[in-house]
């Protein structure tokens, strides 16, 4: 095993042309993945749509999200952390951790 295949996919890979310009990479020890967070003015306050992309740049998940009784600010600065997946997200914003919890896929 390589040096680089022991230490898994910690920093940011190469971005492939289908992962978003606002994904952020969540790298681990074993693997990692892109998450995209998206807000539209049409959703709840407490809705969110988070993808999840390979780093071969397939789209892994595209689910709706919700915070209960708690509002995410998706123009202010975050960062999703452990434990994030394709049915829960973890994000910081300032001194704050908001889990979302995946609700279903979207239509379009």
């Amino acid at each position: 095993m390589s040096a680089v295949e022991s230490r898994g996919l910690l920093e940011a890979p190469e971005r492939h042309v289908n992962i978003p310009e606002n994904a952020q990479w969540l790298g681990g020890v074993g693997a990692g993945s892109w998450f995209c967070l998206l807000f539209y003015e049409t959703m709840s306050k407490f809705q969110y749509r988070i993808q999840r992309f390979a780093v071969s740049g397939e789209k892994e998940c595209d689910s709706l999200f919700y915070l209960e009784d708690d509002v995410l600010d998706a123009n202010l600065p975050y960062q999703f952390t452990y434990l994030s997946h394709c049915q829960k997200c973890t994000i910081l914003q300032g001194d704050r951790e908001f889990i979302l919890e995946a609700i279903r896929y979207p239509t379009d």
